[in-house]
């Protein structure tokens, strides 16, 4: 009687433990875009819920909310589109901002926001190549929901 209990328990307790996929309604599907297996909670600083974002994102703060990329290369693939996004915290909302066909590499770590508008660097093509990786300025404004591009140099790399 014990062995059948035990199975029971085993499994309940595994049952209980998977986690699901779940997807957020109110983002628009892209089938360009793989879906988020994850979402990360946005909270205020009093604990309110503010919303979600793809759990995959790479987040930087900024003044008026959230500022992330999703970037996901196939498996032994060295580049793959990056999606910027913005959430607002003021109107709960996730503002796509534009796709970084072909990136390599983003320099995450230098991410900065002046009167508004975010700026970072990122390269398209495969960093470990022999093909000269273009090295972007990318600006985004959150408030227009746009994202602009300013090549660097051809041959270049944000270190």
């Amino acid at each position: 009687m014990k062995k059948p209990a035990a199975i029971i328990l085993v499994f309940t307790l595994l049952f209980s433990f998977c986690a699901c996929a779940r997807k957020d309604p109110s983002v628009p599907s892209d089938p360009a875009v793989s879906e988020p297996e994850r979402f990360a909670e946005i909270f205020d600083r009093e604990g309110t819920r503010l919303g979600q974002i793809d759990g995959r994102a790479v987040c930087t703060a900024v003044d008026a909310g959230i500022f992330y990329s999703v970037f996901q290369p196939q498996e032994g693939a060295y580049t793959a589109p990056a999606t910027y996004h913005f959430f607002n915290r003021d109107t709960r909302t996730d503002v796509p901002l534009g796709t970084l066909k072909d990136q390599g590499y983003e320099a995450v770590y230098t991410r900065t926001e002046l009167d508004g508008i975010i700026y970072t660097l990122a390269v398209t093509g495969n960093v470990f190549g022999d093909d000269p990786t273009p090295l972007i300025l990318l600006a985004f404004d959150p408030a227009a929901g746009t994202m602009k591009q300013y090549t660097v140099s051809e041959t270049g790399f944000p270190y």
